[in-house]
């Protein structure tokens, strides 16, 4: 049986990004503090592994504020992941979707 956050959680896919900020309040402040992190940390080329990537969020602002960045998106939910590469679609070869566990 695969994981699946529209029966885990009992949504719609198309309201997660909505939905996460009501479970996490702070959900846009923890991803700017990622990226401003990884901008104060890390110069030249940076390979990001994002785990768990669900919609894309992270990866997005990554890719958004780090023109050197490459990122592998891993999720094991084809739903989340399906909104996740329309997301991430901008960001061209910079982004790898990849169905995967971890």
């Amino acid at each position: 049986m695969s994981h699946s956050v529209e029966s885990h959680l009992n949504l719609d896919v198309r309201e997660y990004d909505r939905l996460i900020r009501t479970f996490s309040p702070a959900y846009d402040e923890m991803i700017g503090v990622v990226v401003d992190v990884l901008q104060r940390s890390f110069t030249g080329n940076l390979h990001v592994l994002d785990l768990g990537t669900g919609t894309g969020a992270l990866a997005f602002a990554i890719a958004s504020k780090i023109p050197q960045a490459t990122i592998e998106a891993w999720d094991v939910d084809r739903k989340m992941l399906d909104v996740a590469q329309k997301r991430l679609a901008p960001f061209g070869e910079r982004i790898t979707i990849v169905k995967r566990s971890f």
